[in-house]
């Protein structure tokens, strides 16, 4: 109606409120989605899809840098939707670390196993060799490794 009496009853249809939930990748690549859903009505928060390079997912939470709230244990798992606001996830990561371990063949002097962060440069130390010469161990710029690696002299 164009006007509304205090003496008038009128029924109205329910109204159904519908928020999203924006998954961000945070540093991370891949496609994004979107989800809506309805106050009171069940969610299962999304598995994670996204990807990045030296880097593990940790979970998903509502503030870029992880102080919000987290929504790590609701992964996978449904449950009713009580926020009466849209939110963004963003995806955590945590910086891979691999350990370099030394064989110096034979040689003398092998340090111990030195831990490389995904990213940083590494600082390799000398071995012996057989015949008594020390060896810098060269590591190439360019290499990053994503798993456990052992330098042997050769």
């Amino acid at each position: 109606p164009s006007y509304v009496s205090a003496s008038t009853t009128y029924t109205l249809d329910a109204v159904t409120w519908e928020w999203s939930v924006n998954y961000n990748a945070n540093g991370g690549y891949g496609d994004t989605y979107v989800d809506y859903v309805t106050y009171k009505s069940s969610y299962t928060t999304r598995a994670n899809w996204f990807n990045r390079t030296g880097y593990t997912f940790t979970g998903w939470n509502e503030a870029s840098n992880g102080s919000g709230t987290s929504w790590t244990d609701y992964i996978n798992k449904p449950w009713t939707w009580t926020y009466t606001k849209s939110i963004t996830l963003f995806a955590q990561w945590k910086i891979n670390t691999y350990t370099v371990s030394y064989n110096a063949n034979g040689g003398s002097g092998a340090p111990g196993n030195q831990t490389k962060t995904y990213g940083t440069a590494l600082t390799l130390s000398t071995i012996r060799s057989r015949d008594g010469l020390k060896i810098r161990m060269q590591y190439p710029l360019n290499m990053q490794p994503e798993v456990n690696t052992t330098l042997m002299v050769a």
